[in-house]
């Protein structure tokens, strides 16, 4: 027996692949998910008319390639969605539509981090540079200041507007509710869906070569910098470091070992993540850490901060390093090799696209009893 077909409309900046963005892809790829595997929703999306503007600066600040195609923003007729899903807060600071929710529309956000509120002064797109942006003149500190205002009125509205919130981790649920005083009830936790792409595949190693990888926007977070001195230090000339993701706003050194490629494709992410013997996500914190899940898919030994603020099930079965130091001798020793893959494996169960959808489906469902 079928259930009730219930109305979802989707809002977000963009549904279009290859931004590089992990808030970005969290939305292209529920959207995939429920079309694919929840039959019972029609879902139907939206972008907000600040999209341009989030590509061009996507674009020539943060990734190397030439193309990014934008949305097709036209709106077209349809019955009153049941349910409004923002994808991101930032998205609710600069939608209008709130002020007329259709009646018995339930609107639901989901939230990744409070970088925003909690770590205002170490987050931000250009925070390693003080100059003026070259595109639009403007100093990149008001830039950050831009995007910390958005950022907070978003998750502002998202506590006053929402009636439910979905939160990509129980580190995220536990924020929100201590530091935005939230009812525990109000507040679910989905995680992000990991692309049933990732996964194991035959890999022809060079026996020359060990290659140590890292993914990342190189934002402050991340982190990258120890990765990179860690790697400086190692004597190893088989050891090579392959920097892949946005553009590296510091300087890597002239260590021939070490190789940086950019942008990658979504297409050819698995395959990358597969070249690797080990993969490196040494962040600060992250508010889910979907680049560390994607290694454990594809059984990719990873090794983490272990200080670090990341889920437990992200950070669960991989290799910590406590210092820079330790970091070195963690590469010169591959003490990744200690790492059990396929219980990491199982860490990923609650990211799989039927999963999640299921998941998502229950919030919505709840909400309209």
């Amino acid at each position: 027996m079928s259930k009730k077909k219930l109305h979802v409309k989707l809002i977000t900046v963009t549904f279009k692949e290859s931004s590089g963005m992990g808030l970005i892809e969290y939305g292209v790829r529920l959207l995939k998910a429920l079309k694919q595997f929840d039959k019972d929703l029609v879902v139907s999306t939206r972008t907000i008319v600040a999209e341009k503007l989030f590509t061009s600066v996507n674009k020539k600040l943060l990734r190397d390639y030439d193309e990014y195609p934008t949305t097709n923003n036209k709106r077209k007729k349809s019955q009153r969605p049941d349910i409004l899903h923002y994808l991101e807060p930032a998205t609710m600071a600069i939608d209008s539509s709130l002020l007329i929710k259709p009646k018995n529309t339930r609107v639901v956000a989901t939230i990744h981090d409070l970088d925003s509120i909690r770590r205002v002064k170490k987050v931000g797109f250009f925070r390693y540079t003080k100059n003026k942006n070259p595109m639009i003149g403007l100093t990149n500190a008001f830039l950050n200041s831009i995007i910390t205002f958005v950022s907070q009125t978003g998750i502002k509205r998202a506590m006053r507007n929402s009636d439910h919130i979905v939160c990509v981790s129980e580190k995220t649920r536990e924020e929100v509710i201590r530091y935005l005083k939230v009812s525990p009830s109000k507040c679910s936790v989905v995680y992000p869906i990991i692309a049933p792409e990732f996964k194991r595949m035959k890999k022809n190693k060079d026996k020359n070569k060990i290659v140590i990888g890292h993914i990342s926007s190189y934002l402050y977070n991340k982190n990258a910098e120890t990765l990179i001195k860690a790697f400086q230090n190692t004597k190893n000339p088989k050891l090579e470091l392959r920097l892949y993701g946005g553009k590296l706003p510091f300087n890597i050194g002239n260590d021939s070992r070490i190789k940086y490629f950019g942008h990658v494709p979504n297409k050819e992410l698995p395959r990358v993540f597969n070249s690797f013997d080990v993969f490196v996500f040494p962040s600060y914190w992250e508010g889910f850490g979907m680049p560390i899940m994607e290694a454990k898919r594809c059984k990719v030994p990873v090794i983490t901060y272990a200080k670090g603020q990341l889920p437990d099930a992200v950070k669960s079965n991989t290799i910590q390093f406590k210092n820079e130091r330790h970091l070195t001798e963690i590469l010169e020793k591959r003490g990744w090799e200690k790492a059990d893959v396929n219980k990491a494996y199982l860490d990923t169960k609650k990211t799989e696209p039927r999963y999640v959808a299921k998941k998502m489906d229950e919030v919505y469902r709840k909400l309209l009893k």
